[in-house]
């Protein structure tokens, strides 16, 4: 389910941001960079802060920042393949999935002169698959304290983009992953928890463990 669901969200996603050469988070697994685009930003990668606390949950995340930053393009291609540890247990998961919603808070909120720079693509995907999830999951505390109701959620729009992801993501990642199945069932199981690992982020934003190994 972990791998279909990078297929079916994370691949599509960055595919997006990597068709204009704005791609947010380069994967630690398979990164390149130019030494000349990393030596003017080493040292104010290393020693970031926030807040006055040192930052370590988004070591790659806020390289890729710097680089966009200082104007250099960045780029991913969908179709690489890395082989890399990965978190075995749900729990795990949800760790690793909260640590990187922290490092995503960091850099969106200290640096968003990175949308200017960069154009609307990268800030409708971050606001999308990131603030989507935090707006549903405070929308549903306010719906358990007052019982109002912002909106009802569409089965038509899910059951329209289970379709298309999973038509798309058959028909270009099928060879990676186990069937159907699991790019159909992936989908809910990456969507449901994501307004709680938004919520808890932001609250734990400058926890400074990994949360896992």
């Amino acid at each position: 389910l972990g791998a279909a669901a990078y297929w079916t969200e994370l691949a599509i996603t960055r595919g997006q941001t990597g068709a204009v050469d704005s791609v947010d988070c380069q994967p630690g697994p398979c990164a390149a960079f130019k030494l000349i685009a990393l030596e003017p930003i080493v040292l104010r990668w290393y020693t970031q802060t926030s807040i006055g606390i040192k930052t370590v949950v988004n070591e790659d995340r806020h390289l890729t920042t710097n680089l966009l930053l200082n104007g250099w393009k960045v780029t991913f291609n969908t179709s690489a393949l890395a082989s890399t540890d990965t978190p075995t247990t749900l729990l795990r998961w949800l760790l690793q999935q909260i640590r990187w919603a922290r490092a995503t808070h960091i850099e969106t909120f200290q640096y968003p002169q990175v949308y200017s720079i960069h154009g609307p693509i990268l800030f409708v995907t971050a606001m999308r698959r990131f603030y989507g999830p935090l707006i549903i999951g405070i929308f549903t505390i306010r719906y358990v304290l007052t019982g109002y109701t912002v909106h009802t959620y569409s089965l038509t729009d899910l059951m329209g983009r289970i379709v298309l992801c999973t038509g798309y993501n058959y028909a270009v990642n099928g060879k990676n992953v186990n069937g159907i199945t699991y790019l159909i069932c992936s989908q809910i199981f990456y969507q449901l928890p994501l307004p709680g690992i938004m919520f808890w982020s932001v609250l734990t934003v400058l926890e400074g463990g990994w949360g896992t190994r």
